[in-house]
């Protein structure tokens, strides 16, 4: 520590000591209190004093380096014991006044009296104690001596009553100690938690708070109580340090067994630097019902400073709408408006009260709704009458703020009239607590004005509730579209009474029919219902066209409207003729009317003795259509007509559809069917189904619809549809031709009772023929070379039916006359199931699978996929089972039709190649980079490419070719690419190669190379040399050469552009010749380039060239020698698997 620093520390604590000294001599000028304040504010200038030396604001030097690292209880000792009493003491929470454990005295032992401190720290912080300090107190601890913050505290817990009696205390998230800026409203100075521990509810009539601090009474100008958002008080001013809150109705309430937290908020207008606070004493500052007051006093909020800021501005206009008017009961009327100025900056509104006053009761007045220019802000809120007996609307947006931008804002209130006639209101923001405006910037409350002056309430003019309304409005479900004949009680029109202001009493209502058939004069049994029950006597409806235009119908007292409680008011009448004609007809439209008239006077409002009209206008229904209810009958689409063979049983002749019209039900009481000449000469045993039902069966068919009719007894609901089906059986011998059948229903409807019958209608063509079966290659798969030593699809063939049902006794296959390298062969279907798996048959030379009647049926009009798989030996050239075509050919199916008679398909379905090799490769290309320009005179790799051997053997490489394509911009040079390398795996192994030009019949591996002349570069091991690839491996090859004479046409005398040359390899189109697979030279030979021969020959032979040539060591002690020592096992890329395309390369 500087010795500045330890001065100054020096300083202050004999500044301590001297005001200590002087207190007993200024008792009569200065009160304790105030001691207590400068001493406190000399504390404060050490905390700074300790800051400057580098530790946390607030740390005791006791805590230098110290972190509290374990519980703490009665008997612990240590360091850290003697900084929890330092960091107490500092906190205010003070461990002994005098002696062992005072300020600058602290130990190192845990006592009852440290125990004692930290229980009221607990208190204050988390709303209890306990018996140590354990680790939420010691993370709280942690972090004030960090200088970090304190933890985000969760939501404050509900205090538990410890005990009969009122328990005060501060709330674990009072507010932090720090600065409040002058001039600002509201400002939070402590939040205090009453907990009622008796069984009774407690009044708390009396609060005295002690102002704590330096500062002047005056520097603190109003302060409330708040509970929530509910302002408690009026604002009290502070005498003498004292603020005094009274109300013998009571404060606030706690309820029994339960508590409530208080907030204390005051208007601050002092000057920079001073500190104030607010504490409770001692239990006698809390007056109460309660058995009695407890608590840790005093209790003290923490201490704040104030600090000097621009902050933002609220002011209300002069004017406040509306002005005084005499208004109908309505909804969402304007009871408040402001148009409000926001200045400086932005503001954030947190809450808003409102308060009526005025004759009107807060039931008359309902859902207020808050809105900002415009917009709703919050949710609809209702009347309350709080603590001080006033009526007020409280919008809490605690939990989403209302911006309000610099500006004018206008902020008004709307709510419902819904009672109140002759009765008054005015609606006013009374107080400047009334609302909270939160600097958007400073966080501060700004203290409210109007006018530009102090703030003064602002009210509306006087409203007065004129006398009550009665609004009609016809309902959303009220009945539209159709209304079937002659029905009963038909409901007509539905209608909304909804009254307003006062109770209304609608002494009878004037209806009429509106009917559109002349001749109908009324309607039979006319009622009203209220709310479902009726009221008034039944009556004939007249129509308004007819002689007596109208009905009364009189209710006396039994249809009161109230506010709040709307009535659903109905109309109600036969669709039937009171004349008992019944001129109602399919198609007449019918509207109920309330009759309206401005002489009805036939409402009275029961506070206001007011006579209403109602309605005043004519107020009516939907029009209605009265319909008949009918049927119509259509074909199943879905069923289509169909072609089968005869015997059939139970076969589906006809499929329809019968639907009722959505007016009324319909009673179906018989279905007919009229056959055709080939259905009634060859169809017996007939039944229909209908809906769920199934009808008798008729063995015979008639020629007639008389004879082929059922008598039923079936409803069919208004709109629903049910199935009609004709079933019969067909004998073997029915005539060939098109059979139908004609289908009509019998109906009458339910309700308005009149024939419902439809015309008859035709049905599906059901067309008789002969059945027949065909069978095909289906095109997989396609030409292949495959590996052995595996199961392979060798072809895939469809089985189809026409018109019948089919099932197949027998297959036979043949193989190309190459069975050798199959072991066996399998029939699967096209789900995978192994129908069967049978051998060569040697001495027929086939694959023949029976016994297949039951697995493989082929339903009518159908097709059947079966797979035909090769199950592979291991082939072998020595022993002639290599390098076969063994192409798959279905030559004979037998089938066998329902009636039992077999068949037999000998049409020859060949496959495609299935070539089988002990292994075969897969060639991949490897993309290489050849996005940009090559360079000349540079290495390049110009084409790499991947051989993997499959895991049935090796793949040995002999040689391969790539095809060059050249593009040269002009004719100022020629393109050239030269000394050619082959890289296995990153390897060169170009001395294990020849690399040759095809077309100058020489070496490409030196300075030569191939030139844009040329087509072909050839890679050939050496010798009787070869590359092996180990079974289930493979290996990488990358041709790489120099690149010259390529350009772009830019700066060069090349005219045409640019300069570019592919590589590519090209899979050989057509298998070696048969026998041709040794390895032999030309005749006479160019270079290294070997081909293939028929037979190991000494000396060049003129073999045949091809694009790659590779083995797969099927042959005895295969050999790579070129000649009389060649094994013949080699073969070219034909049918090779290979995944190879070109690469360009340009400049």
């Amino acid at each position: 520590m500087s010795n500045r620093i330890k001065k100054s520390i020096t300083t202050t604590a004999v500044a301590l000591t001297t005001v200590a000294l002087i207190a007993p001599a200024a008792v009569g000028a200065v009160t304790i209190e105030e001691l207590q304040a400068q001493i406190n504010a000399l504390l404060a200038q050490l905390t700074a004093l300790q800051a400057a030396q580098g530790q946390p604001a607030g740390m005791p030097a006791a805590c230098a380096g110290v972190t509290l690292s374990r519980n703490l209880v009665v008997g612990s000792t240590g360091s850290d014991v003697k900084c929890l009493q330092a960091s107490m003491n500092t906190l205010g929470y003070t461990v002994a006044s005098s002696g062992a454990g005072s300020m600058g005295n602290e130990t190192t032992y845990f006592g009852s009296r440290t125990l004692a401190a930290v229980q009221k720290f607990q208190v204050a912080k988390f709303g209890y104690s306990a018996s140590q300090v354990g680790p939420l107190t010691r993370a709280e601890l942690n972090a004030w001596l960090g200088g970090a913050p304190a933890p985000t505290p969760g939501p404050t817990p509900t205090p538990v009553p410890t005990g009969a009696g009122l328990t005060v205390m501060l709330a674990s998230d009072n507010p932090a100690g720090g600065s409040v800026v002058d001039a600002s409203a509201l400002h939070p100075m402590a939040k205090l938690v009453f907990t009622n521990g008796d069984n009774a509810e407690v009044k708390i009539v009396g609060l005295k708070l002690k102002r704590i601090g330096v500062a002047a009474d005056a520097s603190i100008t109003n302060t409330y109580l708040f509970k929530g958002a509910e302002r408690l008080t009026d604002g009290s001013a502070v005498s003498s340090t004292i603020v005094n809150f009274n109300n013998s109705a009571g404060l606030f309430m706690v309820p029994a067994n339960g508590s409530v937290t208080i907030s204390v908020l005051s208007d601050v207008d002092g000057s920079a630097s001073e500190t104030v606070g607010f504490q409770i004493i001692s239990s006698a500052d809390v007056t109460s019902n309660a058995s009695s007051v407890k608590g840790t006093y005093p209790i003290s909020g923490n201490l704040m400073t104030i600090a000097t800021a621009t902050i933002a501005g609220v002011n209300f206009n002069t004017s406040t709408t509306p002005a005084a008017a005499s208004i109908d009961p309505q909804d969402g009327y304007t009871v408040w408006q402001n148009s409000t100025t926001v200045t400086t900056r932005a503001v954030d509104m947190t809450r808003i009260t409102f308060r009526r006053t005025g004759s009107v009761k807060n039931q008359d007045l309902q859902n207020f709704k808050l809105y900002v220019d415009g917009v709703q802000v919050g949710s609809t809120q209702q009347l309350v009458t709080n603590t001080l007996g006033e009526h007020v609307v409280i919008f809490d947006l605690t939990s989403s703020p209302k911006r309000l931008e610099a500006g004018t804002r206008v902020i008004k209130v709307l709510a419902d009239i819904i009672g109140g006639s002759n009765l008054t209101f005015t609606m006013h923001v009374w107080n400047v607590a009334d609302g909270t405006f939160i600097d958007s910037q400073l966080g501060a409350s700004v203290l409210a004005q109007s006018a530009s002056a102090a703030f003064t309430k602002r009210s509306t003019g006087e409203q007065t509730v004129n006398a009550g309304t009665l609004t009609i409005t016809k309902m959303t479900d009220s009945p539209s579209g159709d209304v079937i004949d002659a029905l009963n009680n038909a409901l007509l029109a539905k209608f909304q009474f909804k009254a307003a202001g006062e109770k209304i009493k609608v002494e009878n209502l004037i209806i009429s029919a509106v009917v559109s058939t002349s001749g109908v004069g009324s309607l039979r049994n006319g009622a009203v219902f209220a709310n479902g029950v009726q009221v008034g006597s039944t009556a004939t409806l007249n129509d308004n066209g007819a002689s007596t235009a109208s009905t009364t119908y009189n209710f006396g007292s039994s249809l009161i409207v109230e506010p709040l409680s709307p009535v659903t008011v109905e109309v109600r009448a036969d669709i039937f003729d009171n004349d008992g004609t019944n001129s109602i007809v399919d198609g007449t439209t019918i509207a109920a009317r309330l009759e309206g008239a401005s002489t009805n006077n036939n409402g009275t409002g029961l506070i206001s003795a007011t006579t209403l009209d109602i309605p005043s206008v004519d107020t009516d229904g939907n029009t209605l259509t009265v319909k008949q209810g009918s049927l119509t009958i259509s074909k199943y689409t879905a069923y289509t007509n169909q072609t089968v063979v005869a015997p059939l049983t139970a076969y589906k002749m006809g499929h329809w559809t019968l639907t009722a019209t959505t007016s009324e039900a319909v009673n179906l009481t018989a279905i007919n069917l009229l056959p055709n000449s080939v259905a009634s000469s060859n169809a017996s045993n007939l039944y229909i189904k209908y809906g769920n039902q199934t009808s008798s069966v008729k063995a015979t068919v008639g020629a007639t619809a008389a004879n082929n009719n059922w008598a039923i007894n079936y409803i069919l609901p208004a709109g629903a549809t049910i199935d009609i089906m004709a079933f019969a059986d067909y004998s073997s011998s029915a005539a060939a031709g098109t059979a139908t059948f004609d289908a009509d229903v019998d109906a009458t409807t339910a309700s308005s009772a009149v024939s419902a019958d439809i015309t008859a209608l035709v049905g599906q063509n059901i067309v008789f023929s002969s059945g027949s079966f065909a069978t095909a290659f289906d095109g997989v798969p396609q030409n292949q070379a495959v590996s052995g030593n595996q199961s392979v699809l060798a072809g895939r063939f469809k089985l189809t039916s026409s018109y019948q049902d089919y099932n197949v006794k027998l297959m036979r296959f043949t193989a190309n006359s190459n069975p050798s390298p199959i072991a066996s062969a399998t029939l699967k279907d096209s789900s995978g199931t192994i129908l069967a798996t049978v051998p060569y048959n040697n001495a027929n030379s086939y694959f023949e699978f029976t016994g297949l009647a039951s697995k493989i049926s082929v339903p009518a009009s159908t097709s059947k996929r079966i797979d035909l798989y090769w199950n592979l030996s291991i082939p072998s050239s020595t022993a002639s089972s290599w390098a076969l075509d063994t192409k798959a050919a279905l030559t004979r199916v037998e089938y066998e039709d329902p009636s039992g008679t077999v068949s037999t398909d000998t049409n020859t379905r060949t496959g495609n190649s299935t070539i089988a090799y002990r292994a075969i490769p897969l060639l991949t290309q490897v993309d290489l980079n050849n996005s940009s320009y090559i360079s000349n005179g540079g290495e390049l790799d110009l084409y790499r490419f991947t051989m993997a051997a499959p895991a049935q053997g090796p793949i040995d490489m002999k040689q391969f070719k790539l095809a060059l394509t050249w593009s040269d911009g002009g004719t100022d040079a020629t393109l050239t690419l030269h000394t050619l390398k082959l890289i296995k795996d990153g390897v060169d192994i170009t001395g294990s190669v020849t690399i040759d030009n095809e077309d100058a019949a020489g070496t490409a591996e030196g300075t030569s190379g191939v030139t844009e002349g040329d087509s072909t570069i050839i890679v050939t091991w050496d010798g009787s040399t070869e590359d092996a690839v180990a079974a289930g491996t493979s290996t990488t090859y990358t041709i790489r050469g120099t690149p010259n004479n390529f350009r772009t046409g830019t700066g060069s005398s090349d005219t045409a552009g640019i300069d570019s040359v592919a590589l590519v390899f090209t899979r050989d189109t057509a298998a070696p010749a048969s026998t041709e697979n040794y390895l032999n030279a030309d005749s006479p030979a160019v270079g290294s380039i070997v081909g293939l021969y028929t037979s190991a020959a000494a000396g060049n032979s003129a073999a045949t060239n091809h694009t790659m040539i590779w083995s797969d060591e099927a042959a005895v002690a295969h050999a790579a020698a070129v000649g009389a020592s060649s094994t013949g096992d080699w073969t070219n890329s034909y049918l090779v698997q290979n995944i190879l395309t070109s690469e360009t390369w340009s400049r």
